[in-house]
Formats: structure tokens, C-alpha cells, sequence
């Protein structure tokens, strides 16, 4: 007579093992969209201080506050500054980052882009 080993029934350990590599797919998809997010960000402030900074300095002197704002549309609340006097232009623009989950509510992350140019004669 053959002795049968005893199995232990693991139904629930699947799901077990379904729900934890879930959550921790869910974590590291909403970590790459909210960088991404961060990212974009750095790049529109980058773009925007760049086209402030070259209406300040081309001949005749535009508006550059006007130029970093339009570069700068689809980010409601923004900063810019315009500094420099003589040869060259520094113009930073700072823009709050819209989170894609904004799973805590006091994040408030300004991106800061600058960029500096020298004056047309």
C-alpha cells in the first residue's frame, strides 16, 4: 500500500501574489508618469527663459516677460524674472509642475529654467 503525500491546498496564495505584483507594477507606472511629468516641465522652462532671453537681447528689444509666457502656455502658474544690465540678459522663468496623480496635496515643485544672453549692437 502507497502512502500519499500530503497536499496542502494554496488557492488563495495566487491572488496573494497577483495583488502585491500589482500594487508594485501601479507604484512604478505612476513613479515614470509623474517624472515624466517633471521632466516636461524642465523642458517648457528651459524653452520659455530661452525665448524670453531672446526677445530681450534682438534689435528692436521686445517685451521678454510677453515672449517667456507665450513659450510658456499650458503652465498656469509661472514666474519670470528679468535681470542684467550692459551686455547680457538673464531671464528665469519657475514653473509649478502639474502632477498626473496628485496623491499628496501640498507638493508644490517649482522648476526653474534660465538662460542668459548677450545684447545685439
Amino acid at each position: 500500500m502507497a502512502i500519499q503525500p500530503h497536499k496542502r491546498r494554496q488557492s488563495g496564495s495566487a491572488v496573494i501574489e497577483f495583488t502585491g505584483a500589482l500594487f508594485g507594477f501601479v507604484m512604478v507606472l505612476i513613479f515614470i508618469l509623474e517624472g515624466g511629468a517633471l521632466m516636461v516641465t524642465q523642458v517648457a522652462a528651459n524653452n520659455a527663459a530661452r525665448e524670453g532671453a531672446r526677445a530681450a537681447v534682438t534689435l528692436p528689444p521686445g517685451n521678454p516677460q510677453a515672449a517667456a509666457a507665450r513659450a510658456s502656455t499650458g503652465f498656469p502658474e509661472r514666474r519670470i524674472s528679468v535681470s542684467g544690465g550692459g551686455d547680457s540678459v538673464t531671464v528665469t522663468v519657475s514653473l509649478k509642475t502639474p502632477f498626473v496623480f496628485n496623491i499628496v496635496e501640498d507638493w508644490n515643485w517649482w522648476v526653474r529654467g534660465t538662460a542668459t544672453m548677450r545684447r545685439e549692437r
